[in-house]
């Protein structure tokens, strides 16, 4: 018993994307004894790399102007990561055989009345985008950039993040 549980964590923590058996068993894992036929849902591999359905992602949410928008903005920079690491922590226990992988989902445009174009959202300074690269950085984790495209489109608002 113990040789196969060391066996399917060595193939879902060192087989990655690269191998079909370790996806279809991290998705019959995930579908928790499912009998419909309908779950796992039937698809293509995923690519060399992917995070998912093989790491579990735990995110905190917000902006740091805005205690309502979040976490993020709720409590200073050292203590929202001690937060994060510690609910990493519980879901690393839960399950062991899925590494986290923590990250933070930062709201860098938010839609809002915006005075000056009418678009109805306002894009965070550069600098807060780069702080939650670093604290992200810091934790070894993701950064999710969420735009909020109010009245404008993403074809409008992406190219503007070529240099960001």
């Amino acid at each position: 018993m113990t040789f196969t549980l060391l066996f399917l964590f060595f193939i879902l923590n060192n087989a990655v994307g690269q191998d079909s058996i370790a996806y279809r068993y991290r998705m019959q894992i995930l579908a928790n004894g499912d009998k419909s036929g309908r779950w796992p849902a039937k698809t293509i591999l995923p690519q060399a790399g992917a995070i998912l359905p093989f790491k579990r992602v735990v995110a905190f949410y917000g902006n740091f102007y805005c205690e309502q928008m979040g976490i993020l903005g709720e409590f200073a920079p050292a203590v929202m990561l001690k937060k994060l690491r510690t609910q990493a922590a519980e879901w690393e226990k839960a399950d062991s055989l899925t590494p986290v992988i923590p990250a933070l989902h930062y709201i860098a445009v938010t839609a809002q009345a915006s005075a000056c174009d009418g678009n109805y959202r306002l894009r965070m300074p550069d600098a807060e985008i780069e702080k939650a690269i670093r604290l992200a950085d810091s934790v070894k984790g993701l950064v999710f950039l969420d735009i909020q495209v109010g009245l404008s489109s993403l074809q409008q608002e992406l190219p503007g993040w070529k240099n960001s």
